[in-house]
């Protein structure tokens, strides 16, 4: 069913390449690739945390080639060297860095409490493009041994043991300097404002996981920007609540101030492309009247 049609074509997202930051919404892919492939292309009202959207080729050079086939799922992927000269066909996830951790923390000790450690199937080990973008950036070594301090522990568990090994914080910056999210890796004052720059130079900055319904917001702004329709399945979960907040006082001692940085910085353009953009407004009218009219 649609929900709102901005019109307009994919012309500045050719070749995207979709950086999914871990835990920043699965299900923003929805958006992307009916937009890029088209609604039939998969089954899109399922995407979920554990049903990435799989789908064969490029979609006609709209997807990037690092990227295109049904073997890519999560794009859990940095963004490579070779893109860093080519940021406007890069599209990534932002996240409050409180939030992310604690998501991150709370997804893994859903998974190890119900699977064990063995079995979890979830957050795969290796950086890039290795496993297909299931990869959360850290070694075998560091995953298991967060798995079973997680599995013991808890979030704290999660939290300290990622720590202590300098790889909890800077996920974000990491990303945007083609390092694994949770990689080991001192990130430098240099490096975080060169990430800094590279977050004003991509096509498109989603905003996820904040209050103000800032996952519709990504869905409209992306509309209002570069056109075609907004479906039910993109904001089949919209509500006048918002969304899950961690309680965030866990993480006394565990500051991300990295990227902190690169949030703020994701958030201001984010709200200047949205005041500049007046049918994004009109798509959130069309998102809350549908909402309204099939919520009863």
């Amino acid at each position: 069913m649609v929900v709102w049609n901005a019109g307009g074509s994919l012309r500045v997202l050719r070749t995207m390449y979709w950086v999914h930051t871990p835990k920043t919404a699965t299900e923003f892919t929805r958006t992307l690739l009916s937009l890029a492939c088209g609604v039939g292309a998969f089954n899109f009202a399922t995407v979920d945390t554990s049903n990435p959207a799989r789908i064969d080729g490029d979609c006609h050079g709209k997807r990037s080639e690092l990227q295109a086939g049904r073997e890519h799922g999560w794009m859990h992927m940095p963004i490579p060297p070779t893109l860093h000269t080519e940021l406007h066909t890069v599209v990534m996830s932002f996240r409050s860095p409180a939030q992310r951790i604690l998501s991150a923390a709370n997804h893994v000790e859903k998974c190890v409490g119900a699977h064990g450690v063995v079995a979890c199937n979830c957050c795969w080990f290796g950086g890039g493009i290795v496993s297909h973008g299931a990869s959360w950036g850290w070694t075998q070594e560091d995953r298991m041994s967060t798995f079973n301090a997680t599995l013991t522990r808890g979030t704290q568990g999660f939290l300290s043991t990622l720590n202590g090994v300098g790889a909890l914080s800077g996920c974000m910056t990491k990303m945007l300097l083609g390092i694994g999210c949770q990689e080991r890796h001192a990130l430098t004052i240099a490096e975080v404002e060169r990430a800094k720059r590279y977050v004003m130079k991509l096509g498109f900055v989603m905003i996820s996981g904040q209050p103000g319904h800032a996952y519709e917001r990504s869905v409209c702004l992306l509309h209002s920007r570069f056109g075609g329709t907004v479906y039910n399945f993109e904001v089949s979960s919209y509500s006048d609540k918002d969304r899950r907040h961690h309680n965030e006082s866990i993480l006394r001692g565990y500051p991300d101030y990295e990227d902190t940085v690169i949030y703020s910085a994701a958030v201001a353009r984010f709200e200047f492309e949205w005041a500049a953009n007046p049918q994004a407004n009109r798509c959130m009218q069309a998102v809350r009247t549908y909402s309204t009219h099939h919520s009863k």
